[in-house]
């Protein structure tokens, strides 16, 4: 019964890191496109016109707006990512655990055999 549980726990906590890791995928992408995206706006002339894609739709935006809105996004990506680290670095550290009580527990299991 507790081998059941701990190997529930082990597997749970695979799902969990793999989560994680597809989430900081998505999250370091998101980083480079509003880097990129901040880098091209840079490199436009003065008083041309920039647009914001709201849904299916562009609008009119100023360029300063567009500029701090991809900063405000990228800086709240970048928050996101280290809290996602830390939350991966805590499940891999619980599977680790989890691991080691499930070889305990095996090998107590075998001694006793």
């Amino acid at each position: 019964e507790q081998m059941v549980k701990l190997q529930s726990a082990f597997e749970e906590e695979g799902m969990k890191i793999k989560r994680f890791t597809v989430q900081l995928q998505s999250a370091e992408q998101d980083v480079k496109r509003c880097g990129f995206t901040i880098s091209e706006i840079n490199s436009l002339p003065e008083g041309i016109n920039t647009y914001k894609a709201i849904g299916k739709m562009f609008m009119i935006a100023d360029r300063g707006e567009l500029l701090e809105d991809l900063n405000t996004k990228m800086s709240q990506t970048k928050t996101e990512i280290d809290t996602l680290q830390k939350n991966k670095a805590r499940a891999e550290k619980e599977r680790q655990d989890t691991e080691a009580n499930l070889r305990e527990l095996f090998q107590t299991y075998h001694r006793q055999g």
